[in-house]
């Protein structure tokens, strides 16, 4: 995943501003946040990754902490919680990093934009807020010509995705069954 969208929702496909897997751009960023911290990797803080126990996201978070060792050489754990656990701990910000699946439950971007609007929101769990992309977001949600108010949430995206207040890191696949039609 490139973007908090869904690729359903997303104007930014392919823009050049999007955080794309490069492990050299990315091992070369890590070591220079480094230096900006006076930080050495043997001095580094145990990253702990924390999800539910629900479907495959523990081996998902395993997936992710074994190429952040293999990558940036640092040590990281993953903590597994029951829902019951798992949500109260992120709503606090009780968390380094969480691992938390999103899908939309109306057909359209501004619902799932509208989760990072302020800082207090439910699930906006990383607590991220900024002033422009509420002004987008606003203008949005007013406007009745489809064109402009699509270009008033890629503009808020755009924000959200440039100022990594998530990550995403995947999409995860939704599966479906249909009962087939009789002759």
């Amino acid at each position: 995943a490139l973007t908090p969208l869904s690729e359903a929702f997303t104007q930014h496909k392919d823009a050049d501003f999007l955080i794309r897997e490069e492990e050299e751009t990315a091992k070369v960023l890590f070591d220079e946040a480094l230096q900006e911290l006076k930080l050495k990797k043997e001095n580094f803080p145990v990253i702990n990754i924390i999800v539910a126990i629900i479907g495959k996201r523990r081996e998902m978070a395993e997936v992710v902490k074994n190429d952040w060792e293999r990558i940036f050489g640092i040590h990281c754990e993953v903590e597994a919680y029951a829902w019951g656990q798992f949500f109260p701990k992120i709503q606090e910000g009780n968390f380094q990093v969480c691992s938390v699946t999103w899908s939309s439950w109306l057909n359209d971007p501004i619902y799932t934009l509208n989760a990072f609007k302020y800082r207090r929101e439910k699930v906006n769990f990383s607590n991220w807020e900024n002033k422009e992309y509420q002004k987008y977001l606003d203008i949005a949600d007013q406007e009745l010509d489809l064109e402009k108010r699509k270009r008033y949430l890629a503009l808020a995206e755009e924000i959200l995705i440039k100022d990594v207040a998530v990550l995403p890191i995947f999409y995860e696949m939704q599966w479906y069954l249909k009962k087939p039609k009789r002759p």
